[in-house]
């Protein structure tokens, strides 16, 4: 606690060392917010951030853990948080510099795994729930059953330029 700060570019640096699990966190909540419904999506999320913290070594030193260091390597957080400190030359529990090193090589790849893994998987759920719901509320069709003013259709309607009502609604619902 030498009350030194870190450096413009070293913050720049932190940035973008955190980006992967920026993009990793996005994902996860594309996969939270679409398998829960929105009373319980909030409190899985705080207890996923809470673990996050915990398993990343944010508020605790994992290296003084032992075999919890292990376990919290092949997880993306504890990378994430190693990188950061890498790139800030932050000082451990045993008062030594993080180094980049195969460790941060090997964090690295760790979390660009579980990113591809997550973009993935928000994908595949995230189509699966769009056509459950597109199922549930009958979309098939829908814009062939609203009638125009002009046509007998909204789909022909906005091909025409619309009927002059609502003629921005038209096009954009038929693009849809």
């Amino acid at each position: 606690i030498g009350g030194e700060f870190i450096s413009v570019t070293q913050a720049l640096l932190l940035m973008v060392s955190q980006l992967p699990i920026l993009v990793f966190c996005v994902f996860i909540g594309v996969i939270m917010g679409t398998i829960f419904n929105d009373k319980s999506a909030p409190g899985i999320t705080s207890v996923l951030i809470s673990a996050s913290g915990i398993l990343g070594g944010c508020w605790m030193p994992i290296e003084a853990m032992g075999g919890f260091e292990t376990f919290a390597r092949f997880l993306p957080f504890y990378p994430s948080v190693y990188l950061g400190r890498v790139t800030t030359s932050a000082v451990n529990a045993f008062n030594n510099t993080y180094v980049f090193n195969e460790f941060a090589i090997i964090s690295l790849i760790t979390i660009l795994l579980y990113t591809i893994v997550a973009i993935a998987l928000s994908i595949i759920v995230f189509k699966k729930s769009m056509v459950k719901y597109r199922k549930y509320f009958n979309l098939e069709g829908i814009t062939m059953k609203i009638q125009t003013l002009e046509t007998k259709n909204l789909c022909d309607s906005a091909v025409k330029g619309g009927c002059g009502e609502c003629q921005t609604s038209c096009q954009s619902a038929c693009k849809t």
